[in-house]
């Protein structure tokens, strides 16, 4: 199950900073949904509710609302944390590329450069930039 949950994050991210970040940022939604919320499962319309008490980044809502509902559904609020866990574990294994570049990227530059960088290497890779 974590594969195909690994594979739909990483459709969406690139680098392995912004992996860490992420599982962080659904992290503290599950537990806004499971423990604040008392819900039994994550839903789009938790989403809104987290954004309305946490006042999070748009482009961290932006991510968790282009998450599809089977995505959300996986977690249950007894296994999300070994979920999530197990998630990070497997991200530290894909491969990285690493980059020097002396600017910040913006998330539409690092998304095209990902993008890039797994075309021509030709599998799953994240980047590593620093």
């Amino acid at each position: 199950m974590t594969d195909t949950l690994l594979t739909t994050l990483t459709e969406r991210t690139f680098s392995r900073s912004d992996i860490a970040y992420r599982l962080g940022v659904l992290k503290e939604f599950l537990e806004f949904v499971f423990f604040t919320k008392g819900s039994t499962h994550a839903s789009k319309e938790e989403i809104e509710a987290f954004d309305q008490q946490h006042h999070r980044p748009a482009a961290d809502i932006t991510f968790l609302k282009t998450l599809p509902l089977p995505f959300l559904e996986a977690f249950t609020k007894d296994s999300f944390h070994k979920t999530l866990s197990e998630l990070d574990a497997q991200a530290k294994k894909i491969p990285a590329v690493s980059l020097t570049i002396p600017v910040m990227l913006n998330h539409a530059q690092l998304e095209t450069l990902g993008s890039w960088v797994r075309a021509a290497v030709g599998k799953l890779v994240l980047l590593d930039i620093s």
